[in-house]
């Protein structure tokens, strides 16, 4: 049976496609093509894979509501239901009360929807994808310079190819929390303890000497506050402390687990930027819910939001170890109080994987990401330089340099904070790119108010000096059409290194 079910209409089938190979490129199994093989019983097969997937992924349209065919088979997937809208359409009576992903006129390019969908079916299947979506690119990220009446070059409006990805911070605050309860003595995968099985692997991660870790353990009695430790206090180039105070720790007690998750809430709670808690247990709280719970909703919602800035993210991950069949709803239930994600796994295997993945992967692509956004942000100023030239408008174009001239001041500091986080070679390499392209843009700020000076082109091409303007402004515009070819350039073994950034992040240091 394939991990995914795609269940959309046949007039749908160029976006059930393209959808369909960007979740197999993160090497989830989809059944979405229905040409079944001669002799096969179409239904059985259909309704077959239908209940055997992990997942289903409804592709709602304009045409795919009034389907009978997708509304029962949205019907019989419901549990494991990922709803995507692709046409401006009200979904059925039924599923209204859904969140639907919005993947309305997507065809190609990053988008948050594609970010959220893999997210949704990550979470439903319990199992992170092993390896990063590849995403086909769109129609405005082809390159291109346009001729323009009068021998004038003019620069295309999507030259430059810029991924939008959201701001994240230029390091990781993350505390990991670790079960020792006496629970955690229970056989794991037919060998090892629960608790030798996690640190073992955690002992085997990378982490970057910048990030900001921290270690908490829990387990006791249900009424003492010492029930909860914190290990490893918050620091810089935590590794080997880590490593060494996990496995020191002895099972003890029963497993607190929402008191652990509330202290570590308090520990967390004045620190700057992304703060990620990942918990690492076998077992659900044992102390009762009801009081934790609220408590739980309380100090998520009293966490510090700066004022007319974007709140403080909180990020927390929930990896079980060989569950209980009757705790696993309520690790869920925990996870969701706080907006997190919660993975099981039943093998040492599949925890090393999902241990890389939640914290090797995901921070790393966060740094990455980091990078992006800021040269993301001043890239766009350059981009609107351009047009506004074409367009005659001098003004406009003088202030936009301008604003981009600020951003790149203002974000030098976080830039160059970036250099040593992260040590592998596809990284320094990337890093090295994005440096170059800084300078790029400085470059681009001095030939772009050289062609401000310039002043738009005269209007009148019988002028005795139209010809004299004409050249100077070729001259201008292919001095800034190459300094655009080189930062392109640039950016495009930027996106193909983020792939091989991707890839490795998953290894073994």
């Amino acid at each position: 049976m394939a991990d995914i079910f795609l269940s959309y209409a046949k007039e749908d089938r160029e976006p059930a496609r393209r959808i369909a190979k960007v979740l197999e490129s993160c090497g989830w199994s989809v059944f979405w093509d229905r040409k079944i093989a001669a002799g096969d019983n179409w239904r059985e097969v259909v309704q077959s894979e239908l209940d055997g997937a992990g997942a289903v992924v409804v592709l709602w349209s304009e045409t795919s509501v009034e389907s009978t065919w997708v509304l029962d088979e949205a019907e019989r997937g419901r549990r494991r239901l990922v709803s995507v809208l692709i046409g401006k359409a009200a979904l059925p009576i039924g599923f209204g009360s859904v969140q639907a992903i919005d993947l309305i006129g997507w065809e190609g390019g990053r988008n948050e929807g594609i970010e959220a969908l893999t997210a949704a079916i990550a979470k439903t299947l319990q199992r992170p994808p092993r390896h990063a979506p590849r995403v086909p690119a769109s129609r405005t990220q082809k390159r291109g310079i346009a001729l323009a009446a009068g021998l004038v070059v003019a620069l295309g409006a999507g030259a430059l190819i810029l991924p939008r990805l959201s701001q994240s911070p230029p390091w990781m605050n993350q505390e990991i929390i670790l079960d020792s309860s006496l629970g955690m003595n229970d056989a794991f995968d037919g060998g090892m303890s629960k608790l030798n099985a996690a640190t073992g692997e955690l002992g085997k991660l990378f982490f970057p000497v910048e990030d900001n870790l921290a270690l908490r353990a829990f387990g006791g009695p249900c009424d003492n506050e010492g029930a909860s430790h914190l290990l490893v206090p918050f620091g810089t180039n935590r590794r080997d402390q880590i490593k060494s105070a996990s496995s020191g720790v002895r099972p003890n007690g029963d497993a607190t687990l929402l008191a652990a998750v509330n202290a570590a809430l308090t520990d967390i709670q004045q620190l700057p930027h992304t703060r990620r808690i990942v918990v690492i247990t076998g077992h659900a709280d044992k102390c009762g819910y009801a009081d934790p719970i609220r408590e739980l909703k309380k100090r998520v919602a009293s966490l510090p939001k700066t004022a007319g800035q974007k709140p403080v993210e909180l990020e927390m991950r929930f990896i079980g170890l060989g569950v209980p069949a009757e705790d696993a709803p309520k690790i869920r239930q925990i996870s969701d109080t706080v907006g997190g994600q919660s993975y099981f796994v039943k093998t040492v295997a599949e925890l090393k994987d999902v241990l890389q993945y939640v914290l090797e992967f995901e921070p790393a692509l966060a740094h990455v990401k980091n990078v992006w956004s800021i040269v993301d942000e001043v890239g766009k100023s350059m981009s609107g330089v351009a047009q506004n030239m074409n367009a005659g408008k001098v003004d406009d174009a003088t202030g936009v340099l301008d604003t981009g001239q600020d951003q790149y001041a203002s974000m030098r500091q976080s830039f160059d904070s970036l250099a040593g986080l992260q040590p592998s070679a596809n990284f320094q390499r990337f890093y090295k790119l994005a440096s170059e392209n800084r300078v790029l843009q400085e470059q681009a700020f001095a030939a772009g108010r050289a062609w401000i000076r310039n002043g738009a082109l005269p209007q009148d091409r019988k002028s005795s000096g139209y010809e004299a303007s004409v050249k100077k402004w070729n001259d201008l515009v292919a001095q800034w059409n190459g300094i655009i070819g080189k930062y392109n350039a640039n950016i495009n073994e930027m996106n193909r290194l983020t792939q091989e950034i991707a890839k490795e992040a998953r290894r073994t240091a």
